[in-house]
């Protein structure tokens, strides 16, 4: 139950960063320069959330520039980009050959993740242009991207990520031991569960920390009946 609720402190706290994120751009607009760019080293920030298009090409030709530079919320461009469905810029930024795809927030969050959980799909499949892009990247605290969307339970946001050919549904978290079918059950998420039962080699028997199954956490009678009818448990 503790590793539960540290998850949810996180998913909360990215939320809470998506919020000062559009706090910022606001700010930004009235006073026409990003807030941390001090000694003008976020001009890729300040592109990215004024859809710049051309800045940011002329960026990515410049070797100092740092791609990955972080905001003062810890939110690089690549996650800015992800969060608010900047298609154009996702797919300039991926030019640029120092980018990494998997740096994480001060939530623990990646550029996908931060999609995921906005449900920017788009995002999701704009993002896999992005060199290194990994869809089975474990943040410090073993949580992915699937996980992450079993837990939100956005069955277009599930099958999006299920598309992506070498998705691996069994990982399971390090805290609590919980693959995304076990966070699906446990939120009570029926589609998500009905989507992950399609994929073959989704192994339902997996047992978390405390030896529980999916089955064992299902939060109600009609997700054990769900699992029952798809699983043979």
């Amino acid at each position: 139950m503790f590793c539960y609720s540290l998850r949810f402190i996180r998913l909360f706290t990215n939320i809470f960063l998506s919020a000062l994120l559009l706090f910022n751009v606001m700010l930004s607009d009235i006073y026409a320069h990003d807030l941390q760019d001090i000694n003008n080293k976020n001009n890729l920030i300040t592109a990215v959330e004024k859809n710049d298009i051309a800045t940011i090409k002329k960026l990515s030709r410049d070797p100092n520039c740092d791609a990955n530079i972080k905001n003062s919320y810890g939110l690089s461009a690549l996650m800015i980009a992800a969060y608010y469905g900047k298609i154009e810029v996702i797919k300039e930024l991926a030019k640029f050959t120092n980018i990494d795809a998997n740096i994480e927030n001060t939530a623990s969050f990646t550029a996908l993740m931060c999609a995921t959980q906005e449900c920017q799909i788009k995002s999701i499949k704009a993002l896999s242009r992005v060199p290194k892009f990994d869809v089975n990247f474990q943040n410090e605290y073993g949580d992915t991207a699937l996980i992450i969307a079993a837990i939100e339970g956005d069955v277009a946001v599930i099958k999006t990520l299920l598309e992506f050919p070498d998705i691996n549904v069994n990982l399971q978290g390090k805290e609590d031991g919980c693959t995304a079918l076990m966070h699906a059950s446990q939120e009570g998420n029926i589609g998500t569960i009905k989507e992950l039962a399609k994929i073959k080699g989704i192994d339902y028997k997996i047992k978390n920390n405390a030896g529980k199954t999916a089955l064992d956490l299902a939060k109600n009678e009609d997700t054990r009946k769900c699992l029952k009818d798809f699983f043979d448990f």
